[in-house]
C-alpha cells in the first residue's frame, strides 16, 4: 500500500494516523501489487491496470474507487488482492493498522505560480471569482500533499490552517482556502496561512502570497491599465502615464 494522494519519493505503508491535531480525519493509502517477473523485473500493478483488493474488517477500513483505503475506526484489518487476467497470482495479505496517533503537519507553501497567474502573479478575472490555493503539505511521518485542497479533499482544512488577507475589500479566503476576487487594488495583497498550533509540537509557522487583485472587464465595460500586475499605481497632479485601454 502506498500513501494516497500519490507523490514522488512515497514508500509502502502499512498504518493510516489521523491527521491534525485535533484528532482529524485518517489518512488514505492506495491498494498496490508489485510483481516480481522470473527475469528478475517487477512492476507496479495499479486499479486501472486490473487490480482490486478488499479490507477484511470494514468497521476499521474500507475500500473505495481506485482502490483507495480509508480509515473507518482505530483497529487491525487484512488487506487481500486479486490481479485480472493472472489468476495464479495471489498476493499475501498486508495487515494494515488504523490508529489515533497523529501525524502533525511539519510544512507547508503556497505555491505562487500554480495559484496565479501572469507577472507578476495577479488575480486576473471578473468579480466573485474564485480560486483554490494551491499548497503543498508535508506531514511529520513523510507524507507529502501536493496541491493537497484539490487531490485531498477528505482533509478538514480548518483544523490545519487559518487564513487572513491584508486586503479584504479586494481579496478574501474562507476557511477552505479559496480566495474571492471583490475589486481591483493598486498595491499587492499579502495572503497568509497560518498553521494551528498543537500542544507540545512546534508549529509548522506560516506561508505568504502576494498577488495583485485585477478585475477583467465584463462585455460591454471599458478597461482602463493594466492586465497583470497593479491596474493602476497612485498617480500624482501632473503625472504623464500610459495605460492600456478595452472598450
Amino acid at each position: 500500500m502506498m500513501p494516497y494522494p500519490r507523490f514522488i519519493g512515497a514508500v509502502p505503508t502499512t498504518t493510516l494516523r489521523t491527521i491534525a491535531c485535533t484528532g482529524g480525519p485518517f489518512q488514505r493509502a492506495e491498494g498496490t501489487v508489485r510483481i516480481h517477473r522470473s527475469d528478475g523485473s517487477s512492476t507496479v500493478i495499479y486499479a486501472d491496470q486490473g487490480m482490486s483488493i478488499a479490507s477484511s474488517k470494514a468497521a476499521f477500513a474500507t475500500v473505495g474507487a481506485e482502490n483507495v483505503i480509508s480509515g473507518v475506526s482505530v483497529g487491525n484489518t487484512q488487506i487481500s488482492a486479486e490481479i485480472s487476467g493472472h489468476p495464479s497470482v495471489i498476493p499475501a495479505p498486508v495487515a494494515l493498522t488504523v490508529t489515533n496517533s497523529p501525524t502533525f503537519l511539519t510544512a507547508f507553501v503556497i505555491q505562487d505560480a500554480a495559484t496565479w497567474s501572469g507577472t507578476p502573479h495577479t488575480f486576473s478575472a471578473v468579480v466573485g471569482s474564485t480560486q483554490t490555493l494551491v499548497i503543498d503539505f508535508t506531514f511529520a511521518d513523510g507524507t507529502r500533499m501536493i496541491d493537497g485542497l484539490r487531490s485531498a479533499p477528505f482533509l478538514r482544512v480548518s483544523e490545519l490552517l487559518t487564513f487572513e488577507t491584508s486586503g479584504p475589500s479586494s481579496i478574501s479566503v474562507s476557511a477552505d482556502g479559496v480566495a474571492t476576487l471583490l475589486a481591483n487594488h493598486h498595491n499587492d495583497v499579502t495572503i497568509a496561512a497560518h498553521a494551528v498550533s498543537c500542544q507540545s509540537v512546534a508549529s509548522a509557522g506560516t506561508s505568504t502570497s502576494l498577488v495583485f487583485a485585477n478585475l477583467i472587464p465584463l462585455a460591454r465595460d471599458g478597461d482602463i491599465g493594466n492586465f497583470y500586475g497593479s491596474p493602476m499605481g497612485p498617480k500624482n497632479f501632473r503625472d504623464v502615464f500610459t495605460v492600456s485601454v478595452v472598450a
